[in-house]
């Protein structure tokens, strides 16, 4: 593979550290949910095991910084955003398995992965060397098809965002037009697979037609999984930056 493109054994690693983070964050919900001295004991003495673990895997020199910020929080002190950003970094975690072939096919953009398994895939709290040397990471060529792919579903959630805003589109375009004539060209190189009444398919509709939450959904599965494919193909400095760049 050609320079800046991480071997197995980084992307795996990366997968690893999310997924810590990931499991973190479950921890901090349940104390928040329930914030009595007999649900806080038993978390923070999850939360102390899985530092433990991490530095005996020597996970720790793979974490990012931002990783490394939220895991220093005490027990129960994650915000809010935190929070809820967590809950979309699973779309990242499952595409970073899925380039490890841990996972096929791809779910769809409407689809997101399901955490529990993700986690089952990774086998945190156990010696990583057996996930690490049981994975594949996907050719250039694939991973480079499905960041495109990524890339332009980010594309279709950022033009709603510019009609919302009342952004006039390019040249004499409408915006539905600007969304056909790029529909019917991913059709035809395969970048989209099917379509709906000129637009793309979203939740067994037109995307134009879809609601706010759903909307929310269709954005963050888009923006995580283009940011982890990005970091993947050495499109982004680090892994921080591939998320802060399409923030």
């Amino acid at each position: 593979m050609p320079a800046g493109i991480p071997d197995r054994e980084t992307v795996a690693r990366r997968a690893l550290c999310l997924g810590a983070v990931l499991l973190r964050s479950e921890f901090d919900k349940v104390i928040q949910n329930n914030p009595i001295p007999s649900v806080f004991e038993p978390q923070e003495k999850l939360i102390f095991g899985l530092l433990d673990w991490l530095n005996g895997q020597n996970l720790i020199p793979s974490m990012s910084n931002e990783e490394l910020r939220l895991l220093a929080h005490d027990a129960g002190k994650w915000g809010p955003q935190d929070l809820h950003s967590a809950g979309w970094h699973t779309e990242a975690l499952g595409t970073l398995l899925w380039a490890l072939s841990c996972i096929d096919p791809l779910p769809e953009y409407d689809q997101p992965f399901d955490r529990q398994e993700t986690f089952d895939l990774l086998g945190l709290m156990r010696p990583v060397d057996d996930f690490i040397y049981g994975t594949e990471l996907r050719t250039e060529g694939i991973l480079k098809m499905e960041r495109d792919r990524a890339e332009l579903w980010n594309w279709r959630a950022h033009v709603m965002v510019m009609e919302a805003r009342g952004v006039r589109p390019p040249q004499e375009y409408t915006y539905a037009q600007v969304i056909q004539i790029t529909t019917e060209q991913a059709l035809q190189a395969g970048t989209l697979q099917k379509a709906t009444d000129g637009d793309f398919p979203a939740f067994g509709k037109p995307y134009r037609e879809i609601t706010p939450e759903e909307f929310e959904k269709l954005s963050a599965l888009a923006r995580e999984r283009f940011g982890a494919l990005s970091w993947i193909l050495g499109n982004a400095t680090d892994w921080d930056a591939a998320a802060a760049e399409l923030a």
